[in-house]
């Protein structure tokens, strides 16, 4: 589950994001020996995530019409 929170944004670069996510898909795949999930709102996405992670299917959260997404 990775959604926008300024806290999070505010304290760590997205490239130290990056790198804890990274480290968290890693785990979950060698635990479950299946791609993870990311579960986010489109603006980490947007902030974070575009262009990132390309082979990992998102669900998007989004509670009217198509969420609009970077690439």
């Amino acid at each position: 589950d990775l959604e926008y929170d300024s806290n999070c944004i505010n304290t760590y670069t997205k490239e130290q994001l990056l790198k804890e996510i990274q480290v968290m898909h890693d785990r979950l795949y060698q635990h479950y020996g299946k791609q993870p999930i990311f579960y986010i709102s489109k603006s980490f996405y947007n902030i974070i995530l575009a262009g990132e992670f390309s082979k990992t299917p998102l669900w998007v959260r989004e509670y009217q019409g198509k969420p609009d997404l970077k690439g």
